[in-house]
């Protein structure tokens, strides 16, 4: 979780009943209070100058950016994108984050097709969210939709069942393996 603002404490709990190991970062010291999040297994607190040291030191499956700072979610966005981690989701809209891929790009930042898959913005699914915690839901929803290989979609227009290995067409996403 990149960012930690208050928005970002439902989408770390909402994480954490998963199960999900959760690293916290962000550059100010007093948002990094121990107390105000739920368990999170390390906090890192970092300048945004050390962005891509902070991030080549990460072993994750998923990072989502969520600082509502355009040069920090730059800074984190292109850090990530030279990163193994196979998704990235973007917080705010879609011409935001494209606007930052254009800037990565402007700024000699090759961004080839595997690449792009990895970045998911806006970040997850459409399921009306307005809340915070209706946002945390719909982010955590689409991680856990991609890691099993899902689309996300109802599960009423699922056809065979709804357990069980996923359908043939599951979405690529490089790098990251359905879980069995």
């Amino acid at each position: 979780m990149c960012g930690a603002g208050p928005d970002a404490i439902p989408v770390v709990a909402a994480a954490r009943r998963l199960g999900w190991h959760i690293t916290l970062m962000d550059h100010r010291p007093a948002l990094m209070n121990m107390d105000q999040w739920p368990p999170v297994e390390r906090i890192v607190v970092s300048s945004p100058a050390l962005i891509p040291e902070t991030v080549a030191g990460s072993d994750c499956d998923a990072a989502v950016v969520m600082n509502h700072h355009y040069e920090r979610d730059l800074a984190y966005l292109a850090a990530w994108v030279g990163s193994p981690v196979p998704y990235i989701g973007v917080l705010g809209p879609r011409q935001r984050t494209e606007q930052m891929i254009a800037t990565l790009e402007l700024g000699g930042v090759e961004l080839d097709d595997a690449i792009r898959q990895r970045i998911r913005a806006p970040v997850g699914l459409d399921i009306g969210a307005e809340t915070p915690e209706e946002v945390a839901l719909a982010i955590v929803s689409e991680i856990q939709a991609l890691h099993a290989g899902r689309r996300g979609g109802f599960l009423s227009s699922h056809e065979g069942p709804i357990h069980g290995p996923a359908p043939e067409c599951v979405l690529d996403v490089p790098g990251w393996l359905p879980t069995p």
